[in-house]
């Protein structure tokens, strides 16, 4: 099996930072008290 690992991890890494890190800075705001939960 050959398993290419920099392709994986510029998969993994352009799925964190285009998809998995906006939607928690769009839906985890505490309105109420200022932060993030």
């Amino acid at each position: 099996m050959d398993f290419n690992f920099r392709l994986t991890a510029e998969k993994y890494q352009k799925e964190l930072l285009e998809k998995v890190i906006p939607f928690w800075e769009n839906n985890s705001k505490d309105e109420q008290c200022g932060g993030y939960f």
